[in-house]
């Protein structure tokens, strides 16, 4: 059987929307171009879903279909916050 790993993506998370959307536009814009891997986001804070609630339903999801659930992590600061910038 071929394995089918999971990638999730952790973003920090906004109170503004069209950062929300532009995150979430850029997550679903990786899916085609990696066909072999179930991809999926959370955020740390002011979104949903979470992202301690999203490693919990990847890991599901890819225990589900491989049979050994392997998931690789990744942060992502889709844009500065004013403070930052």
């Amino acid at each position: 059987m071929t394995s089918k790993q999971g990638i999730l993506i952790c973003g920090h998370g906004s109170r503004d929307k069209e950062g929300t959307a532009g995150f979430q536009e850029l997550v679903a814009g990786l899916v085609p171009r990696y066909p072999d891997r179930i991809i999926d986001y959370g955020f740390l804070e002011f979104a949903h879903p979470i992202y301690a609630a999203a490693v919990e339903r990847m890991y599901q999801q890819a225990a589900f279909l491989t049979g050994h659930g392997r998931v690789a992590g990744l942060g992502l600061l889709h844009h500065l916050a004013g403070q930052l910038q």
